[in-house]
């Protein structure tokens, strides 16, 4: 008897310091990975992301927006809170006018692509659209086209299943 409450004592340690390394969030299944959205590395301009084939892709080692940079995810707006160091990090990319490509990713693997895109852009685009805030605030949107919905004539990819499995096992989903 002393034997198994030695091993339930010893269980529930186990499980409490797995919860608190984590940040009290579960992890991804290792076989689903965790969302991020990532720059791409090699020079994909914009315009052509919609004859890109996932695959090739080439993504940059470090997330732009991982889980440990959200609050949540807006899952009927496909909004993002981020963390305030994030959000600033965001507003400090250089988002030329015809976009800087993104990826967005579970683990590491590119599930739909995308662009950060400047508010001052004349130019209108034909995919999914972070628009880079001008001013102040934590979250950003994943919007179809720019400058608007019109722009957009795909099938929208936000609500993929990988990706909101990702973000409800990462505890963001809102």
């Amino acid at each position: 008897m002393r034997y198994l409450r030695v091993l339930v004592l010893f269980l529930v340690a186990a499980c409490a310091s797995a919860c608190v390394s984590s940040g009290g969030r579960p992890s991804p299944e290792p076989s689903e990975g965790e969302f991020s959205i990532r720059l791409l590395a090699e020079g994909i301009r914009a315009d052509l992301l919609a004859s890109t084939d996932l695959s090739s892709v080439v993504l940059e080692d470090e997330p732009t927006v991982s889980v440990s940079d959200m609050v949540g995810y807006g899952v009927q707006s496909h909004s993002i809170e981020l963390t305030a160091d994030a959000a600033d990090r965001i507003r400090e990319l250089v988002v030329p006018t015809v976009g800087l490509p993104f990826a967005v990713c579970v683990g590491n693997e590119p599930v739909y692509l995308g662009a950060f895109w400047s508010q001052l852009s004349s130019q209108s685009f034909d995919g999914v659209v972070i628009e880079i805030p001008l001013l102040c605030g934590q979250i950003i949107h994943l919007t179809l086209g720019y400058p608007g919905s019109s722009a957009f004539t795909g099938e929208d990819p936000r609500s993929d299943p990988k990706v909101l499995r990702s973000l409800e096992h990462s505890g963001m989903l809102r």
